[in-house]
């Protein structure tokens, strides 16, 4: 008996392991040229169970999260002190199903822009 539990608990595993689905990501704006010349920051989008989560790596500074809609209407903004490497959410589980663009400003000037969709 003790066998066959353990055997279901080891299949029903890999069912309960969630996924998140990575947004694209992509540079529009470049640092201010007076700013001080760094490396790029690396910075990465994914959204799971109605949260996006951003994660911003070699960065020191204030990072704003927008989201907008299809007509380019701000919906949300989430704002978030950057110190090396931060990752952080913002919830977007209130949204109704459709399209959607994220934009990911950094107080340097730099700017990020991706879309992502929410379904029925």
């Amino acid at each position: 008996m003790k066998k066959t539990v353990l055997l279901f608990l080891a299949l029903l595993m890999p069912a309960m392991v969630v996924y998140s689905d990575p947004i694209d990501i992509r540079k529009t704006a470049n640092q201010r040229p007076d700013g001080p010349r760094t490396s790029s920051p690396s910075v990465t989008a994914d959204m799971e169970n109605g949260l996006i989560t951003v994660d911003i790596n070699r960065y020191l500074g204030n990072a704003s999260v927008k989201i907008n809609n299809e007509d380019g209407e701000t919906l949300l903004t989430n704002i978030a002190y950057i110190s090396g490497h931060t990752a952080f959410t913002t919830s977007v589980s209130q949204l109704t199903s459709g399209s959607y663009t994220i934009l990911i400003e950094l107080e340097d000037g730099t700017a990020y822009i991706g879309s992502f969709n929410i379904a029925e």
